[in-house]
């Protein structure tokens, strides 16, 4: 979620904030290349740049599935007690 959308979330949240720094901070990195397919150190290994951006991807989308799963549940609990 970008801060300056809900500016009041990303307040009480260090997490968010960082993870949107970091975030800016690699995508700027990445844009500076031409290659995707071009090598970053990164201490013991190295990643291309196609990879850390597909790798970001598929781990937002995996925490977008986990969101759905308990909006789901809490929909199923919620209406039970009623």
């Amino acid at each position: 979620m970008p801060c300056g959308q809900r500016a009041d979330l990303c307040a009480a949240s260090g997490a968010t904030v960082c993870s949107d720094r970091a975030r800016t901070s690699v995508f700027a990195s990445i844009a500076q290349h031409s290659d995707s397919l071009s090598e970053h150190p990164n201490g013991e290994y190295a990643s291309t740049y196609r990879w850390i951006v597909a790798h970001l991807v598929q781990h937002d989308s995996y925490h977008g599935g986990q969101a759905v799963l308990l909006h789901e549940t809490w929909k199923k609990l919620s209406a039970s007690s009623y």
